[in-house]
């Protein structure tokens, strides 16, 4: 079980496992962009797969925003886009989803940044 606490020690969630945890997040997060609550500047998490086949579809239209090189290998050697925005659409990493890549360490290691971000304490009981 993974709790999370604010700085005055309230329990704010609990939840079985990261997984859990990151799927929380992500939505509060996504919901936040889907109803235009960010503003230019103000901090933005997002954690999003992108796999080759959503690529591939709009790798040639990509006019105004041409490629990243991640991309461009991407859809090369036809493989998935993990995009981990930690607080800023300006920064972020893109990674290239392989067979070996730690999906699960990935999120766990987004969540962690995420409530540290926030001022959260995760504890675990």
């Amino acid at each position: 079980m993974i709790e999370i606490f604010n700085s005055k020690d309230e329990k704010l969630g609990a939840f079985k496992n990261y997984r859990q945890l990151f799927w929380s997040i992500n939505k509060i997060e996504r919901l936040k962009l889907l109803k235009g609550k960010y503003q230019y500047g103000q901090s933005n998490w997002c954690f999003l797969h992108r796999p080759y086949e959503k690529l591939s579809m709009v790798y040639h239209h990509m006019i105004e925003k041409p490629p990243t090189p991640i991309e461009r290998q991407a859809y090369e050697k036809q493989l998935g886009i993990i995009d981990i925005y930690q607080g800023s659409y300006d920064s972020f990493t893109q990674v290239l989803v392989t067979s070996d890549l730690d999906i699960d360490g990935l999120r766990k290691n987004w969540c962690r940044a995420y409530c540290k971000e926030k001022g959260y304490i995760i504890g675990r009981r």
